[in-house]
């Protein structure tokens, strides 16, 4: 398995730096005949979805929807795998950015009772309470 930093996966799926995407598919292609994977960390898909949303200004459900291909693809594991499907799926419905949800699950499993927050998008959202 190899560890992959967010620029690859990036260049995997926006293909916009033709050079570099370029690489991305050959060594993609490669770990494939190898029967390797890629490991994908939840900060990466944090950052992945913040460079969607903000350096490329992709919708929330375009966001969604590139990062659901991402998971489901047979190439990558990603770390905290049933808490990152899970927060996609809530991302998918509306309030919160996905790292939030994806930092209340993993709280969650890891036996807290709740995550505190000041983001007030998250006022009443299961497994979240609001600082006041």
């Amino acid at each position: 398995m190899r560890g992959v930093d967010t620029n690859v996966l990036l260049r995997i799926v926006l293909i916009d730096d033709e050079k570099q995407a370029g690489i991305a598919r050959r060594f993609t292609r490669q770990l494939a005949r190898q029967g390797e994977r890629l490991f994908v960390t939840s900060i990466a898909l944090c950052e992945f979805v913040w460079v969607l949303q903000r350096g490329y200004g992709l919708s929330r459900a375009q966001i969604a929807d590139a990062l659901e291909r991402l998971l489901e693809s047979d190439l990558v594991v990603a770390e905290h795998d049933d808490e990152a499907r899970e927060a996609l799926r809530i991302y998918r419905g509306g309030r919160g950015d996905f790292a939030d949800h994806l930092i209340g699950l993993q709280s969650k499993s890891a036996g807290c009772h709740d995550t505190v927050t000041f983001d007030r998008d998250l006022d009443g959202l299961a497994g979240f309470s609001l600082l006041r």
